[in-house]
């Protein structure tokens, strides 16, 4: 039996509005000017005279470059709060401009409500081919998911990639996110839950799927099946002063699927002293899985 691997990658990129009003410090920090009483966005967001730090568009786009090389090749990236489909575009062309790979990666992006503030993401291999895809609006109709079912080596994988309004998110998870990925065909194929679920494992939504309910479903939480893997914190917001694991990968039916986790990876937080940073253009970080799928 043949062993291939898939790697993806999920990663909320923060959209540049909700940057620009929500991240503005009160205090010069940035310039270090004696005296400077101006508020500055955070470097990755201004030209700042005396640290040369590129504009946002440039940084985020260099730093898809950072994550394709750290993990040494990236399958799919599923991605939220993307601002347009032009942000993403340029991301794409520089990673296929920057990398010279032999197969390119293709986009497509979806925005998640009428007003277009943002949107989730895709960015996958070209030869990776897509069989269906299948959109599902959340209640408050400002949120959404976006499921593809990809192949891989013959291997047909659903691929749910979302953001959870925070509002609403133990109903959202419980009452649309999980029936709708129940209701993907073929229903016993790999199943991969990812993105912002705005909700920790302290909450009531996290006992009643991964315990309570366990036996309905073939489901793991990727934090529990590595658990040496699980992060300080996916989420950090310096203006709150919180740090929470928000962001995951949730597998359904690995057991039946005949496959592995190899790595569950993210950035290293123990030097982060706020995000976003000179190297992070977001208030999360990007996290990383890569399986083994066995092939007869």
């Amino acid at each position: 039996m043949e062993e291939e691997r898939l790697k993806i990658v999920s990663f909320n990129c923060l959209n540049k509005k909700a940057s620009k009003s929500y991240y503005t410090l009160e205090k010069c920090d940035i310039c270090k000017t004696p005296g400077c009483k101006d508020n500055h966005y955070l470097p990755w967001n201004i030209d700042c005279k005396n640290l040369q730090i590129h504009r946002r568009k440039h940084r985020l786009n260099a730093y898809f470059i950072d994550i394709y090389n750290n993990y040494h090749g990236v399958d799919i990236f599923c991605l939220q709060e993307i601002d347009s489909l032009k942000t993403l575009q340029n991301i794409t062309d520089e990673l296929n401009e920057e990398l010279s790979l032999s197969v390119e990666f293709r986009c497509s992006w979806y925005p998640r409500n009428i007003d277009h503030t943002d949107g989730l993401a895709f960015i996958y291999r070209s030869d990776i081919k897509v069989h269906e895809i299948i959109i599902k609006y959340y209640d408050n109709n400002n949120h959404i998911i976006v499921s593809y079912k990809f192949e891989k080596y013959c291997r047909l994988i659903w691929i749910i990639n979302t953001q959870v309004n925070y509002e609403t998110r133990i109903k959202d998870i419980t009452d649309t996110l999980l029936p709708f990925v129940d209701s993907l065909s073929p229903s016993k194929c790999l199943k991969i839950i990812t993105g912002d679920l705005n909700a920790t494992k302290y909450e009531s939504w996290y006992n009643d799927i991964f315990n309570i309910n366990k036996k309905k479903r073939d489901i793991h939480d990727a934090y529990n099946v590595l658990p040496s893997k699980r992060p300080e914190f996916t989420f950090f917001t310096v203006k709150e002063d919180q740090k929470k694991v928000i962001d995951y990968f949730i597998l359904m039916n690995i057991t039946e699927y005949k496959c592995g986790i190899k790595r569950l990876e993210c950035s290293d937080t123990k030097d982060i002293r706020y995000l976003p940073n000179e190297t992070i253009p977001s208030d999360h970080i990007p996290i990383f899985i890569e399986f083994t799928l066995y092939i007869k």
